[in-house]
């Protein structure tokens, strides 16, 4: 959320204009796969086109209305599905052409966020391995309501010691990997894609599972749980840390 206290306005050289105040804290946002023709009408929840006069009549505001996704200058499929815009990122760093056929990360560039792109080799980043996810030896994050221990934190069958692997192989020529927070994760769901999933971009996220992803995010008063985001329906949940699922890895 945003601090409770403004940022103090900047005046200019020049009389009587004054800069407006930037918000602090505010995450970018994506579009969400919802189409135009996925919208609402009253007394039904059959989807129609969002151009239709039933849908208009709802709502003139809906998704798959507004954003993007919605106008055609920034609705390619060529960088991302619909609104998405995604560019690939070789094992280096380097930035490759669309067409690339193998890439290791993905940059989002609505968000400015880069995105680890899951493996089916069996290594480091193969998309089958799960993890449990504890993040702090002074938390009773346990089922059993104990402290995990720095071993278990740093194990490599948790999320913290995957993220310290990844780092340490310098992923994309970087070594600042981290957790992305559940509401981050929740910005590469595509909604317009139904359950079994994945609801993700396949074209660009491939081997991607349509199943839970921990987030870093914390359970408010309850440190033993975390949030997650399923990418087999797009549900955003919480569950005991003791789960292993699945980690996406973002910088």
């Amino acid at each position: 959320g945003c601090s409770a206290s403004s940022p103090a306005v900047t005046i200019t050289a020049k009389v009587g204009v004054v800069s407006p105040p930037v918000a602090s804290g505010l995450s970018l946002l994506n579009d969400t796969g919802i189409t135009a023709s996925q919208c609402y009408q009253a007394g039904s929840d059959v989807l129609v086109s969002c151009t239709s006069s039933g849908a208009l009549a709802l709502n003139a505001s809906q998704d798959g209305m507004t954003g993007r996704d919605a106008v055609a200058a920034t609705n390619s499929s060529a960088d991302g599905k619909l609104g998405f815009n995604y560019t690939k990122i070789g094992a280096n760093g380097e930035t490759l052409t669309n067409s690339a056929t193998a890439w290791s990360c993905v940059k989002d560039n609505a968000t400015g966020r880069i995105w680890e792109v899951k493996t089916n080799d069996s290594g480091l980043r193969d998309s089958a391995k799960t993890y449990t996810n504890y993040d702090n030896t002074s938390q009773a994050q346990l089922s059993s309501g104990g402290n995990p221990t720095l071993a278990q934190v740093n194990a490599a069958t948790n999320s913290i010691g995957f993220k310290n692997a990844v780092n340490a192989a310098g992923l994309c020529g970087a070594s600042d990997w981290r957790l992305p927070t559940a509401d981050e994760l929740q910005g590469l769901v595509d909604y317009g894609v139904a359950y079994p999933g994945p609801t993700i971009d396949a074209n660009w996220f491939p081997n991607t599972v349509g199943s839970a992803y921990w987030g870093s995010t914390p359970r408010v008063g309850s440190p033993a749980s975390a949030w997650n985001v399923d990418f087999g329906n797009g549900n955003v949940d919480y569950i005991l840390r003791s789960n292993t699922y699945h980690v996406r890895l973002v910088r």
